[in-house]
């Protein structure tokens, strides 16, 4: 992924993370395609049972 990448973000994604690939087509048709990989470097739930209270 990162020897074939258009951008050098300088980010070296190990085999264990978390990742988010979006892809588009951009060429006539299908001839061409667009791919965006994202790390997840932080995750949040919504499970209430998991939220702490903060005072604020």
């Amino acid at each position: 992924m990162v020897k074939d990448s258009d951008f050098d973000t300088g980010i070296r994604p190990k085999s264990t993370n978390k990742i988010l690939t979006l892809s588009t087509c951009t060429g006539n048709g299908y001839s061409k395609r667009f791919a965006v990989h994202a790390v997840c470097i932080d995750t949040q739930t919504t499970d209430q049972t998991k939220l702490k209270e903060t005072d604020d």
